[in-house]
């Protein structure tokens, strides 16, 4: 494994193959949004969690609590970041479509440390160097 940046932790067995299958029916049952950002559609959709965060405005918003069905898995990220489960205050489910990918970003600012989970599929994050002093942590579901 490459070197990775400070405070990155990668788990690629973070989940079950069970608990996986159980997440996905959750969020099959969820109705998704058009992800926009400064006016242009990007080629995934979402649903939010606890907090709904703005890329027009910059402002948070509250959302709908977090299903149940993610409370476990939010209490095993915390644990791995060694933070209470309540700081991971926002969800967000986003749904790609094969061949639809994300460019060069960095998390919204009010979030903190980050945990990323990804489900039926393989994640290939690449790091500029300038992102190597954000904290976070990535945990791919399946590999």
């Amino acid at each position: 494994m490459p070197d990775l940046p400070d405070g990155f932790v990668y788990r690629p067995e973070f989940l079950t193959i069970s608990e996986e299958a159980e997440l996905i029916a959750i969020i099959g049952a969820l109705e998704f949004r058009e992800f926009q950002m400064h006016g242009v559609t990007a080629r995934r959709r979402v649903v939010q969690f606890g907090w709904h965060y703005s890329f027009n405005s910059f402002r948070l918003t509250p959302a709908p609590d977090m299903p149940a069905g993610f409370g476990a898995i939010r209490e095993r990220a915390a644990r791995l970041a060694a933070i209470e489960p309540d700081l991971f205050s926002e969800v967000l489910v986003t749904e790609y479509q094969p061949g639809a990918g994300i460019g060069w970003h960095r998390d919204a600012p009010p979030f903190g440390i980050v945990a990323g989970i990804s489900l039926a599929g393989r994640c290939r994050m690449r790091f500029p160097v300038m992102i190597f002093m954000h904290s976070s942590i990535e945990s791919c579901g399946r590999t």
